[in-house]
């Protein structure tokens, strides 16, 4: 690859590119072409083979208007691939899909995938289309062989209608401006000195006939201003898009205005993806995991012993997409559906929380500590199902407990 050719780091509309690793090489060129064609794209040239999704190119992901996904058979067995998506989905960004091989699409791919665009590619004039659901379907199973040349990749992209002129380069974009200062400020002065030249001689008259009365200022209503530059159809698609917090109990709405520091009347929703950790523990919160302790099934909160949990409800919860870590010890939970399609949660605690239903968190790809003290839950099993899982702390009275053979985590009794 060119070494004039890096990722895009402005703040215009730029693409975000979704790949594995282990197929850079066959990536590389067609990034190439899409940049010769002045197509913003973003891409991570050093992401490492593992489950976390990098904090820079997290925050590129969110920024991005529209992302490029190279399905292979490497990117949908990556962790952080699926992370990748995962996000672009919750966070309703265009997704364009170009498949790299024939590997069959997982079910929970599929799902995933569900709202893109798949992009159909045959070498020698490459085609593309939106495809029906069906076309989708018969399009993931497909055993047929792509054999397509960079050129074939990235023909078909930049046809896509989802790909607009928004993220593409102006002609004049990245020129260096100091030259082109002084060359405009010597055409000013030039300018200027033939106006006060003319002035002075009486070959020019700002008013006909030397009469002021002469003169007419016309300018275009405000009305059709902003119509013509859109202020007017931004302002009511933000109003459509933005709604306001609507918070289910005062302990969430104290904890969520004390992360974001805000004390307006209204909130919002957008303000809901900064929030990346919650800790409660019954009635009080916490602005860290340290605050919170408990010894022989006594809680204390900086040494205060809470009260009764009241959160019931987690649908706001739910609508928190960056969520990497959260506690609701103490909590009188029924259902932890809500806490589904978190994917960049890595620390959950149930502690205290009684039985609950362990298959609902059976969609958190990025969980890797699960605290359980004191929850009465001896049944492990479905937490087999969690990839990254790693360590699962429980407390005495929840022995004799199950999980079954070969599990990837470790059970970590606690006092």
């Amino acid at each position: 690859m060119s070494s004039s050719f890096r990722p895009y780091e402005g703040d215009r509309p730029y693409v975000y590119a979704c790949y594995s690793q282990t197929r850079y090489d066959d990536v590389a060129d067609t990034l190439r072409i899409l940049h010769e064609h002045r197509c913003r794209v973003w891409f991570d040239e050093g992401i490492p083979c593992g489950r976390e999704l990098a904090p820079q190119a997290e925050r590129r992901l969110r920024a991005c208007g529209c992302v490029i996904f190279f399905l292979s058979a490497d990117s949908i067995s990556s962790p952080i691939c699926y992370s990748e998506i995962k996000t672009a989905t919750l966070l309703k960004k265009h997704i364009i899909v170009v498949r790299l091989d024939p590997s069959p699409l997982p079910d929970y791919w599929a799902i995933v995938l569900r709202d893109s665009i798949y992009i159909q590619v045959r070498g020698s004039g490459s085609t593309d289309r939106r495809l029906s659901a069906a076309g989708r379907a018969a399009l993931a199973a497909s055993q047929l062989s792509l054999a397509v040349t960079p050129d074939d990749l990235a023909g078909a992209i930049l046809s896509s209608h989802q790909l607009t002129g928004i993220y593409f380069r102006r002609r004049l974009e990245g020129i260096d401006p100091v030259p082109v200062f002084f060359a405009l400020s010597a055409l000013l002065l030039m300018l200027s000195a033939g106006l006060l030249y003319g002035l002075l001689s009486g070959r020019i008259r700002i008013f006909g006939n030397g009469d002021p009365s002469d003169a007419q200022i016309s300018a275009p209503p405000v009305d059709q201003y902003l119509g013509i530059h859109g202020e007017v159809d931004r302002e009511k698609w933000m109003n459509e898009l933005t709604g306001d917090i609507v918070f289910p109990d005062e302990l969430q709405e104290k904890a969520v205005r004390s992360r974001l520091s805000d004390s307006s009347p209204v909130i919002s929703e957008q303000r809901l993806i900064e929030i990346e950790e919650l800790y409660f523990c019954g009635n009080m919160t916490a602005d860290r995991a340290g605050a919170i302790s408990v010894s022989d099934g006594i809680w204390a909160v900086n040494t205060a012993a809470p009260g009764p949990g009241v959160i019931t409800d987690l649908s706001l919860i739910h609508r928190m997409p960056c969520l990497k870590a959260l506690w609701l010890d103490l909590q009188p939970l029924k259902d932890i559906s809500g806490l589904s399609d978190h994917l960049l949660l890595g620390e959950l605690s149930l502690a205290g929380c009684g039985q609950l239903d362990l298959a609902q968190l059976s969609d958190l790809p990025s969980l890797e500590t699960l605290h359980l003290e004191y929850s009465g839950i001896r049944d492990l099993t479905p937490l087999r199902n969690l990839p990254s899982l790693r360590t699962v702390t429980v407390s005495a009275d929840m022995v004799p407990l199950t999980w079954g053979e070969n599990a990837s985590f470790d059970v970590v009794l606690v006092k």
